[in-house]
């Protein structure tokens, strides 16, 4: 009687067919569950939780799975303060064809604080798909007085296959930090989009280039173009001119055409002897003066 009071009393999530309702408490303990289950918590299951902002003060918290399982059947969940597991924080909101809010009967008995929706469970033994499945969580006014740092604590089962089997799940517990308030707070005086990591500031990355001699990542400051030198026929061109050889200064040129040769030495015409008959051919001067032989 002691042994199935104590089987009872000890399984938090049990064996997900024998349990197909939910968890019979409405906190974690790792020790029951151990008991209950005959085997300790095994991580290689690889579950875990995210969670991300998506309204003003509505969280929405997913099962992720990093060992390739695409599915989970019993989990127990609530946000409490990391050193009172016996006060759970605002309401979930969840899907209620495949799971359950814990009943107040068994939170009173445990003395725990909180409101009913603050604490849920699975409803049946059927593989609930990670991908499809989503809970959502909102603070109540009286937590944002909270100044304790608040944590996601979670138990999750699981038989190995694709369908459930009769022997008892294995099963993995865990506290996840969650500081929903600075979440919030960075998100309203940020004005940041919504879905963030959880436990991490949201930080939208905007670039922007600073002026004159601050730097930023990813502008480089402005390098000046090159003060053009004297370009070449004067179209612009950026080469730098040569030294400038001045033009040999133009000797006498021949005919007056500018032509760059030197003028060579004047040799002074023969001065013409008298023609015959005054018509200036240059010849010597015969007899009879039309300058016949």
């Amino acid at each position: 009687m002691l042994v199935q009071t104590l089987f009872s009393a000890a399984a938090l999530l049990g064996s997900v067919l024998a349990l197909p309702s939910g968890a019979p408490k409405c906190a974690i303990n790792a020790t029951v569950i151990a008991a209950a289950h005959g085997k300790q918590p095994d991580a290689s299951l690889g579950y875990g939780v995210s969670v991300k902002m998506t309204g003003d003060s509505v969280f929405e918290v997913r099962v992720t799975n990093s060992a390739g399982r695409k599915a989970f059947q019993g989990i127990l969940m609530y946000v409490n303060p990391a050193d009172s597991p016996k006060t759970h924080l605002g309401k979930f909101d969840i899907d209620m064809s495949m799971f359950r809010f814990q009943t107040a009967d068994i939170c009173n008995a445990a003395n725990i604080k909180g409101a009913l929706e603050a604490t849920f469970t699975h409803s049946s033994a059927a593989k609930k798909p990670i991908d499809s499945t989503v809970f959502k969580w909102s603070p109540l006014a009286a937590d944002m007085a909270m100044t304790d740092s608040v944590v996601l604590s979670v138990a999750i089962a699981d038989n190995d296959g694709d369908a459930a089997v009769k022997t008892k799940p294995r099963w993995v517990n865990f506290k996840v930090p969650f500081d929903f308030k600075k979440m919030m707070a960075w998100r309203g005086k940020n004005g940041m989009p919504m879905g963030m990591p959880m436990g991490e500031p949201m930080v939208r990355k905007v670039i922007k280039c600073k002026p004159k001699k601050m730097m930023c990542p990813a502008c480089s400051m402005e390098t000046p173009m090159p003060t053009p030198s004297k370009p070449y026929g004067g179209y612009g061109n950026n080469y730098p001119m040569p030294s400038e050889t001045p033009m040999p200064t133009p000797s006498k040129p021949y005919g007056g055409y500018g032509n760059n040769y030197p003028m060579p030495s004047e040799t002074p015409m023969p001065t013409p002897s008298t023609p015959y008959g005054g018509y200036g051919n240059d010849y010597p001067s015969k007899k009879g003066g039309y300058g016949g032989y």
